[in-house]
């Protein structure tokens, strides 16, 4: 009896100390992952939250501009605006009002363009693709990302889209 209570124990150890250790490394690969915000291959999360603030922040400034300009322009074809100035010219006066409110709907348009890509930067961070060209995959200078958080293109990629396109 003595010898099936000695078996019977050391299985019982045997199964807790497997246990344990199950235990323990089910615990070292879950505060692995907790350390880490997101899976990205390039960029520590400090560093991925650096360009997340840096996005957020100029997403901020132009839903800001764009809030102005659309009140502007609104304005301006409500005929708020037109009013005659010193020169005396009502045509002239017309057309310059014009082609500042055409100069307002570019900016706009190209604000808009820039939120977008502000968007798709937001999400490649989330998806862990921030950072690589997608013309070639290679990484993305951070200098570059410092100064242009939403590039999608290396300065080597950009240059030859730019090239390509005649710019």
């Amino acid at each position: 009896m003595n010898e099936k209570l000695a078996s019977k124990k050391t299985k019982t150890n045997s199964k807790g100390s497997k246990q344990a250790a199950g235990k323990s490394a089910a615990k070292k690969s879950t505060a692995g992952s907790a350390k880490r915000r997101y899976n990205h291959p390039r960029f520590s999360d400090k560093e991925l939250d650096y360009f997340k603030k840096l996005l957020l922040e100029k997403r901020e400034e132009i839903q800001k501009e764009l809030t102005g300009l659309r009140k502007k322009i609104q304005k301006a074809l409500a005929g708020e605006l037109l009013h005659e100035r010193n020169s005396g010219d009502p045509d002239s006066d017309l057309i310059t009002e014009t082609t500042e409110l055409a100069k307002d709907e570019q900016l706009v348009a190209q604000l808009e363009r820039n939120l977008k890509l502000i968007d798709e930067a937001l999400q490649a961070i989330e998806d862990g693709t921030y950072g690589f060209c997608r013309r070639t995959g290679k990484p993305i200078s951070k200098e570059r990302l410092k100064a242009i958080p939403w590039a999608k293109y290396s300065f080597e990629a950009q240059q030859e889209i730019d090239a390509s396109r005649g710019i």
